[in-house]
């Protein structure tokens, strides 16, 4: 076995400074690299602690920033069901459950029909394969719930499996008794379905990708009014709620928009302009001016010259 180099503490600033940078520019997001980092950190923190270490080696190393590269997006319902309804089966299946439980696409290719709980109207959660490392129960519908166990059920899943190994030449034996089928290449699946679809992978307010499923079920929840802010937090695993509400939470435009009407009733008042009179009521303009004031708008904005009159009557007024 060969020995691995020894590398001082002390000197490991520069050194990670490069790896970082080497990370980043082959892809790696800030979130990556400061989970890289946050190991060696806790080592170097130890180490100070212990007095094997005069001082933090990597105090001066600055986090990356941890915002996305391309923010994901929430689709629509139109899109989900256009989504669902050209999706094979064991794919419907798969999108179902992501969209209704906000499981990542790792955690739902460890699933298993023992980890169903039909009564309890849930999946259970193991630590060995959780990204937070914690047992857990994810609420999941039962009609679902009855639909995954008849499906794995009749051998379809294996036989998936067994047809993606062969395709793919691995060495390794391919996966058994699993809940669902989550292909090895799930992005380029969903790629294909989404074109099938008809539905934009990319659009102004987003990408839409696999984890957009999680995402989409992580605003479902923050819109419910019946949640309180742990429920939701419980409901979307994350350490802290700021995660939840700000990382992937979603304005919607048409709730802003809403609410732009909203105020606008409650706060705008028609125009205090005085009733029309016989003497005033035609106006030379051809169209519905509405509640504008019409006879002094364009000489206010600069649009028409002022009369001698009107100039001198402003004169007298600025003067006064």
């Amino acid at each position: 076995m060969t020995a691995l180099p020894q590398i001082d503490l002390e000197d490991t600033l520069d050194l990670v400074e490069k790896a970082c940078r080497h990370l980043q520019q082959t892809g790696d997001s800030g979130k990556t690299i400061n989970d890289k980092v946050s190991s060696l950190r806790a080592l170097c923190g130890w180490c100070v602690k212990r007095e094997l270490l005069e001082k933090h080696p990597l105090a001066a190393l600055d986090n990356y920033s941890n915002a996305p590269k391309i923010q994901r997006r929430v689709p629509t319902l139109e899109e989900l069901e256009r989504l669902l309804q050209v999706a094979p089966l064991d794919r419907r299946l798969l999108y179902e459950t992501a969209l209704t439980s906000g499981l990542r696409r790792n955690e739902l290719a460890q699933l298993t029909p023992d980890h169903v709980d039909i009564d309890g109207e849930g999946l259970r959660l193991e630590a060995r394969w959780t990204k937070n490392r914690k047992p857990g129960f994810q609420p999941v519908p039962r009609p679902l719930l009855e639909r995954l166990l008849s499906f794995a059920g009749s051998g379809t899943i294996d036989d998936l499996y067994r047809a993606g190994h062969q395709r793919s030449g691995a060495a390794s034996q391919p996966p058994t008794g699993r809940l669902l089928y989550v292909p090895a290449h799930t992005a380029e699946v969903l790629y294909r379905d989404l074109r099938k679809a008809q539905v934009d992978r990319v659009t102004s307010t987003g990408k839409f990708d696999f984890h957009s499923l999680r995402t989409a079920y992580i605003n479902f929840v923050l819109r419910d009014s019946t949640l309180s802010p742990t429920d939701m937090q419980d409901l979307a695993r994350h350490g802290s709620l700021d995660m939840t509400m700000t990382v992937y939470g979603r304005a919607r435009a048409d709730r802003m928009t809403e609410a732009a009407r909203r105020i606008s009733e409650e706060f705008c008042v028609p125009s205090a302009l005085p009733p029309p009179t016989p003497q005033n009521e035609k106006s030379a303009t051809p169209v519905d001016t509405g509640s504008c004031a019409s006879i002094e708008l364009a000489p206010a904005l600069g649009l028409e010259p002022l009369s001698q009159g009107s100039i001198h009557s402003a004169e007298s007024t600025q003067n006064s």
